[in-house]
Parts: structure tokens; sequence; C-alpha cells
């Protein structure tokens, strides 16, 4: 059913124009073989073009097919195509100009130089008058240079400086490398090398690990390395000295690793209390012979990833002051409070140093009301939704801090009775978190609620 279905399909109709006219192309029937006379009595004497498409019989055109032809007058009998000009990708300014002989031209075009995959190609003509014809676009595939041909030809190398690089050629594809190492001190290198092919290309650079053992006896036998990340804690690896040591194939856990910096985009973890960021971190390495020595440490170029850091969290309660170092750099301090709904916490920060940033029991972050003291402490007021409430410290300057914690209850949770009714005076709270016995002129939390006061005479 599918092929009779297909057989149905046939040509149906011919559109053709002159010169782009297309507003004023003519349609014929196909109905067999189809010959047609064009009537060019109304076109200029020069080339001109005829444009011409067919359909089917579910009414689709197939691309238009272009030729171009000489409309000579009883005055220029003697014209004809005289010269053309072709250029690759629309590149005009290096455009390659031919001739014709007796009508005719054959090109063979190079694109040796083209990279692999789609390109165009665009002619134009012109007669013995100099007229030139319109441009016909053609698009046309470029496979590609054969790599089989390609052949292993040069090479050069380095050790831990690239400005020392060495360059050789080989002619048979093998290399053999004789590396004098007389020169270099005990301890860990770099050798780098890069290789070339026939057509001048040169590799992405290699880069291996090795050693140049001391030659104090007794001493010359790697037992150890240390690694890290950034500027994180080093680990500690010790090795059998009677064996080998290849700093090539070591499997490396990355943990411990302190980023450079906190970003303002890092996400909480709050069920594992964990920090998901992204950083650049490089990796040293650093080997250790029988008599402690160490060698020069190498470290890696830097690479972006993604990492998951554990801060340290302290508990803060009701009252609680705790003095800490203050976190710079990449290092993160965390607190966590365990409150009730509608509880009025009061975090009273040292000094306005750093980023502060709060969160409640589901990760979600709270924005608290800040007050700054006079005497440079920070007050942050907010409301618990219940549950943990969580603060993250980071990008200080200061050489340590400190943090103290008020907490208000909510009374109709707790069903603890005003304490005006019964005869007490009202429990009384500074900016800082201080009680106080009486709310003098300024800012006091009283019951919970900020009230500001001011003294009359």
């Amino acid at each position: 059913m599918g092929l009779s279905a297909i057989a149905q399909v046939q040509t149906s109709t011919l559109e053709y124009w002159t010169d782009q006219r297309f507003d004023e192309r003519q349609s014929l029937p196909i109905t067999g073989e189809l010959e047609q006379t064009l009537d060019v009595s109304q076109l200029s004497v020069g080339i001109h073009t005829l444009s011409m498409r067919v359909s089917n019989t579910k009414g689709r055109w197939g691309a238009p097919l272009i030729r171009y032809f000489l409309k000579s007058g009883t005055e220029l009998t003697d014209n004809a195509l005289a010269s053309y000009q072709y250029c690759i990708d629309g590149n005009w300014a290096e455009a390659v100009n031919g001739t014709f002989v007796e009508g005719q031209a054959t090109v063979d075009i190079d694109i040796s130089r083209l990279h692999q995959g789609m390109h165009t190609l665009q002619v134009r003509v012109s007669d013995l008058r100099g007229q030139l014809s319109q441009t016909l676009l053609k698009h046309f595939l470029a496979l590609g240079e054969d790599v089989t041909q390609r052949q292993l030809t040069a090479y050069r190398y380095w050790i831990d400086s690239e400005a020392d690089a060495v360059e050789g050629q080989t002619t048979d594809g093998n290399i053999a490398l004789d590396i004098d190492v007389s020169n270099l001190s005990f301890g860990l290198h770099t050798l780098c090398y890069q290789v070339a092919d026939n057509t001048g290309r040169l590799s992405a650079p290699r880069l291996l690990y090795f050693v140049k053992p001391s030659l104090e006896t007794g001493s010359d036998q790697i037992v150890a390395y240390e690694y890290w990340f950034n500027y994180g804690p080093r680990h500690r690896v010790e090795l059998d000295p009677s064996g080998t040591f290849d700093a090539t194939n070591l499997l490396i856990e990355i943990k411990d690793v302190v980023p450079n910096r906190i970003p303002a985009d890092y996400a909480f973890l709050v069920t594992s209390e964990a920090v998901s960021l992204r950083d650049d971190v490089f990796f040293g390495l650093q080997v250790f012979n029988g008599a402690g020595k160490g060698s020069l440490a190498v470290m890696s170029e830097t690479v972006n990833i993604p990492l998951t850091i554990q801060p340290p969290f302290l508990s803060l309660a009701d009252g609680d002051s705790i003095a800490f170092a203050a976190p710079k750099g990449g290092y993160m301090q965390g607190f966590r409070t365990e409150t009730q709904t509608g509880d009025t916490l009061i975090y009273s920060l040292s000094a306005d140093n750093g980023k502060a940033d709060f969160y409640d029991a589901d990760g979600k972050a709270v924005t608290p009301e800040k007050t700054l003291a006079d005497d440079g402490t920070v007050i942050y007021n907010m409301v618990s939704q219940g549950g943990n409430s969580y603060v993250l410290l980071y990008n200080a300057t200061a050489d340590s801090l400190g943090i103290a914690l008020t907490v208000k209850p909510n009374k109709e949770m707790t069903g603890i009775a005003n304490e005006t009714a019964n005869g007490k005076s009202p429990a009384i709270y500074d900016l800082q978190g201080r009680k106080r016995s009486e709310a003098k002129q300024g800012v006091y939390i009283v019951d919970g609620k900020k009230r500001t006061t001011k003294q009359t005479k």
C-alpha cells in the first residue's frame, strides 16, 4: 500500500521566470514531454537568468534550477561570455578570475585549506561588453584532510620551566630521549613534552612527574609523600622504601578542601549542616626521603570544581555568649539554636565584620531586622518558625568575634502568664541583649516587642 501511494504522486506543474522576477513567473501543466518557447523579446541585450521549478500532485515544490543565457541583439551578434569570477564563503577580497575559451571554461578549485564542513561557492560571469550576470550561489561540503597521511616529525620538551624547552626532529616517527638531569636539584620535578606532525600542528602538552633522589647513603629512598588542596591541611601517606614511587598514577581522594573564598551563591544543606559551592582548586604534592628531607612542592593548575564543606557548628542557647576565631578566607562558622514557634531571637554580634546569613529549620534563608549600636555591636532580631535556627558567619576581616543570644519565648505557646497582670515588672532588654531593671531613654525590647523610650523633665 505504501508503494501504491508513492506511485500516485507525480510532477504536476512547471513554473519559470527570468532575472529573479518571481512575481512575473509563468505556469504550465506537465502532462508528459514538455517543450516551451521562451519569449525574450522584452529583455535587454546581455546576460540573463532563467529559473525553473516543478511541483507534484500534492502541491509540494522543488528547489529552483537556475541557468544563464545570453540575449544578443542584431548589432551584438558577435557577443559571447568572456570571463568569470568566483569566491568561497563570500570572501570576494580573495576572488579568483578566469576567462572563457569559445564559450567554455574548466575551473579547478583548490579547497585544501578549507576546514571540514559546509561552505559556499559564489560565481558570476561577464560578456564581451563587460556586463555582469547575477551571482550564482552553491553550497558544498569539504570532507577535510586525510588524517592517515599525518606523520610524527618533531618534538619539544622541558623540565620544570618552558623557558628551557628543547626541540628536536624525527624521520621515522620514533623519539628516544637521553635527558641530562645532572644539574637538577634533588627532589620532585616535572617533565612536559609535545609532539608535532608534518602539518606543523602541535599536540597538547603531556605532564609527567619524576624524582631525582639524593645520593646520600641511606637517604635516597622515598619513604612518604604529602598532598593538600588549596591552603587546606596536609595528608601524609607512608610508602614502602623498597618499592618505587610513580607520581603519575596516584589515586588521591579530594577531601578537607578549604575554598579560597565563600561565594555569595553557596547553598546551605540543612539536613547535613553542610555547604555546597564551587571554587578554583589546586593540588599540591611533596615527597620525603628517609632523612626527613622534602622535595620542592609541585602545584597543579587550578580547576573549578564543585565542593561540599562542613563548617563547624556550635549550639547557642538563651544567655550564651561565645568568643571564636573570626572565619576568614574560605572558612565559615555556624551556630544552631533550638527554638519554639514564635520565639523572638536576639543575636548580638561583637562587630559588623563580614557576612552573617540566617536560616530556619527547613534551610530557608531568613532576613532578620538589623540594628547597629553605638559601641559597634550588631543586633539581629528575628522571630523563629520553630525547630532549629541557624547562623552562618564568613568573609570576616577581624581576628576574633563574639556572639551572644537572648531568647524571648512566645508566651501564647508556653502558657506563661502576663507578668504585669501578676504585679511583676515586664522583662526589659537593651539592643545588646542585656537585661535592664528599667527602660531609660533609647530603644529596648520589652516582652519581646521593640519599644522606644523618651525621658521627660
